[in-house]
């Protein structure tokens, strides 16, 4: 869509920079350090920008907070009964949703082995229940 994008290019308002993903943002990013470090991350910090369509119909992002983020997961994991290394968890939604992403990190501090399916197709979802002994979705 690279020819499309530079003809509508003028209409796209406060675009300020537009990213191809082709060959020469593959070799950019190749090019770049697999691990940027560590630092300290305060708890009124982003530490999750998650999408959500809310009262207006229109995706938006929302970022939370370390601080709320974190904050609401043990009790959430409390809630979910006695999770433990043994389950395993299915993730069928989006991971930009809070419930997808949400069930995720629930998941990976309770210590579950988690499965995580591209788009949910209820024969598919099945199998995998089946096959990968889930216990919980």
């Amino acid at each position: 869509f690279v020819e499309m994008i530079a003809a509508m290019r003028l209409r796209l308002g406060g675009v300020k920079k537009i990213i191809v993903m082709n060959n020469d943002y593959e070799m950019w990013r190749s090019a770049q350090p697999t691990f940027a470090g560590e630092r300290p991350s305060g708890p009124d910090e982003v530490c999750i920008q998650i999408y959500t369509s809310g009262t207006t119909g229109h995706p938006k992002g929302v970022q939370l907070m370390n601080r709320n983020f974190l904050r609401a997961m043990p009790d959430t994991l409390a809630a979910c009964g006695n999770w433990n290394d043994k389950d395993v968890a299915l993730v069928a939604m989006p991971l930009f949703h809070i419930a997808g992403c949400g069930v995720g990190m629930l998941s990976f501090i309770g210590g579950l082995r988690i499965v995580v399916v591209r788009d949910f197709q209820p024969a598919q979802v099945i199998e995998l229940i089946q096959a990968e002994k889930i216990t919980v979705a």
